[in-house]
């Protein structure tokens, strides 16, 4: 029988192979902030950038969640991966949940993630759940 920690680490694969879908269902708004965060640091190599952010900008619409998780959130997503006008637009789009303080502070902090040179483990390794140990079977 699977355990919680295996049970939530096979749901979170689904996700990481099913991530474009995913994150473009009603439901994605429905989901913690943490749940979240934890999403965007799973492999993402699946989806485009832009189509991360722009789920992520709804479901800050949905959420509201305040300016020190909106700066949370946005330390999971690589936006030097995205162009110079999504980025600008982004800035437009969260201008409504920031202060002009809160703003510049969020720029000053993302160039301050990026030129870091930090980096994200996006490529993780999927482990495969079904297994005949587990008592996984082939259907004919």
């Amino acid at each position: 029988m699977c355990n919680l920690d295996e049970l939530k680490n096979a749901s979170l694969d689904f996700i990481d192979i099913n991530k474009a879908e995913c994150i473009n269902k009603e439901s994605f708004l429905n989901i913690s902030f943490n749940t979240l965060c934890e999403i965007l640091d799973r492999n993402l190599s699946f989806v485009e950038e832009i189509d991360i952010v722009n789920a992520t900008k709804k479901w800050i619409a949905a959420n509201n969640p305040g300016a020190s998780k909106i700066f949370e959130i946005f330390k999971h997503i690589h936006l030097s991966s995205i162009s110079i006008a999504e980025y600008n637009s982004l800035l437009v789009d969260l201008s409504s949940y920031f202060t002009p303080e809160n703003l510049l502070e969020f720029i000053k902090e993302q160039n301050n993630t990026h030129n870091s040179g930090t980096q994200y483990d996006r490529y993780r390794t999927i482990k495969n759940v079904a297994t005949i140990e587990k008592g996984a079977q082939v259907i004919e």
